[in-house]
């Protein structure tokens, strides 16, 4: 099951594949004189096999060569690459690697993914505070689900992190505000307990809604519940 989550998050990565229009042998050439955008062009037509067969293999061949030169989708998506075992040896340490590069450049996905492997010990030993540390890179430079997270953390704690309402508040008012529903229940579940601010039904309400306009299950059963 884990293997095939990983095949969906891969595709749906890969899936922004640019619009083709030369051959694939003109796109070998180019890749192979050192054209970054065309050895990131055959890593996404062969991940997912539009114009050629499909071959994990040569796709982390030609993501390899972008991300050698510092391509940062490139390093991303070797990183899900090697961490799924898609193409080449599964290897989680050479996954983080990949990540941590993408990540320097600002790759907002590499920081969530590491954030996620350290709260869950995907690949690294657990470790909450490294895990807050690029959650917080990756909320800082904009990433809601980031945001949520933090939210989340702060909200509930996570050992050895205290929770902080204010700073969990901070965090889910910030997705709120870019209308990320899951921004939107954590504001409403905040003011429906009472966590850092007054109790408020109606407060909790509205924001229920406005996730719930988004399809947001929680929220469309959090609303249900309080108006009962």
């Amino acid at each position: 099951m884990r293997r095939f989550l990983m095949l969906s998050a891969m595709l749906v990565v890969f899936g922004s594949i640019l619009a083709l229009g030369q051959d694939t042998e003109t796109l070998k050439k180019q890749a192979l004189a050192g054209d970054v955008a065309a050895q990131n062009k055959l890593g996404e037509m062969y991940s997912i096999g539009t114009g050629v067969t499909r071959s994990y293999t040569e796709a982390a061949k030609w993501f390899r060569m972008a991300g050698d030169k510092g391509d940062a989708g490139a390093q991303f998506k070797l990183g899900i690459m090697y961490e799924g075992g898609f193409g080449v040896p599964k290897n989680g340490k050479e996954a983080m690697g990949w990540y941590e590069k993408a990540a320097a450049q600002k790759n907002t996905e590499a920081m969530w993914r590491l954030a996620t492997a350290y709260q869950n010990g995907r690949g690294v030993q657990k470790d909450a505070k490294e895990a807050v540390k690029w959650y917080r890179k990756a909320a800082e430079a904009g990433y809601a689900k980031a945001q949520v997270r933090l939210g989340d953390i702060y909200r509930d704690g996570l050992d050895p992190i205290q929770h902080d309402y204010p700073e969990a508040l901070k965090w889910y008012k910030m997705a709120a505000d870019k209308g990320d529903a899951g921004g939107q229940y954590g504001l409403g579940y905040m003011y429906q307990e009472g966590m850092g601010v007054a109790a408020s039904s109606d407060q909790a309400a509205q924001w229920y809604e406005l996730a719930a306009k988004q399809g947001n299950v929680d929220a469309i059963t959090a609303l249900h519940n309080l108006r009962r």
